[in-house]
């Protein structure tokens, strides 16, 4: 896996939700492979033809890097061995002899390598752990906002591909505050994140819960149209109302679902959208689900 510290929103998007991508990571892969090889290949030329007053062993610092970076920790450590392997077959060739002295030197770059691989690959493991971070809300465990703008993107470009319909189901929580003005903020907090553990029990594994922030969730359905975006709606409407009288609270759910036939430009505007939507279940008295079509259905059984 690539490091996540140099990679854009929109890169790490497609790195945990391209769809359809495998073929293309496979193909990188190769490219990948061959052009460490050639590296590889150029960095001993360069040292047999350059003779042993100049040290060129530095460089196969870039094919150990790439390989870390490309294929993990284990796949670096083999191709830091490689590499000392390699200058060392270029030394006794180019010298018809290996002494003691290069011994000792071998030892010393090949303890360098695995030095910097090991490294690379906790550095590697700070950016996943940070790239989480910024992706996932700490209340409740759910991805939070970007992650949602993120996937949504990616189920854009999906849409343009394959003509699939997708739906977002936008969930705002009825009377919240009056959770956080009789059982405090503690009990605010613990009706979210049950509201969380229901949505992740109940949604289906291709789909994505968010937390927007405060009290306000979000649901992308991929491939789904309005049949089965409206069924899900009241599912999650029912098994939300249950819960909250489970908890003993006086609260309900305001669920809006837009459908879309044809892909808008970004998903922010799907956000918009379906949060429209569950604004009008409020002002006609709130604890509803509405589902609208935006654009022309592929299916008029969908």
């Amino acid at each position: 896996m690539k490091s996540l510290l140099f990679k854009t929103e929109a890169e790490l998007g497609a790195m945990h939700w391209a769809p359809d991508g495998q073929d293309s990571g496979r193909w990188q892969q190769v490219l990948r492979a061959a052009f460490i090889i050639l590296l590889i290949a150029g960095i001993a030329w360069l040292e047999f033809v350059s003779g042993p007053d100049v040290h060129l062993f530095v460089f196969y610092l870039m094919p150990i890097l790439l390989v870390t970076n490309g294929f993990g920790q284990i796949a670096g450590i083999l191709m830091s061995i490689l590499c000392v392997a390699c200058n060392i077959a270029v030394a006794w060739f180019a010298d018809s002899g290996f002494a003691v002295p290069d011994v000792l030197t071998a030892a010393a770059r090949l303890l360098m390598s695995l030095l910097v691989v090991v490294a690379w690959g906790r550095l590697q493991a700070m950016g996943r752990a940070l790239a989480e971070l910024s992706l996932t809300d700490p209340l409740t465990g759910l991805q939070n906002r970007r992650a949602c703008v993120l996937r949504g993107d990616a189920e854009l470009a999906r849409m343009r591909r394959s003509g699939e319909c997708l739906s977002l189901m936008y969930i705002d929580l009825d009377n919240f505050k009056s959770v956080n003005d009789s059982h405090g903020h503690k009990g605010g907090d613990r009706v979210l994140r049950a509201t969380a553990d229901a949505l992740r029990e109940f949604l289906r594994r291709s789909d994505l819960a968010v937390r927007i922030g405060g009290d306000e969730f979000a649901v992308i359905l991929p491939a789904t149209g309005r049949v089965g975006g409206r069924r899900l709606g009241e599912e999650v409407s029912r098994c939300l109302r249950l819960l909250y009288i489970k908890e003993g609270v006086a609260v309900t759910a305001s669920v809006g679902v837009a459908t879309y036939y044809t892909a808008p430009e970004s998903f922010e505007e799907v956000l918009h959208f379906s949060d429209q939507l569950m604004y009008q279940i409020k002002r006609n008295g709130k604890d509803g689900v509405l589902q609208q079509d935006v654009g022309h259905p592929m299916n008029s059984s969908e």
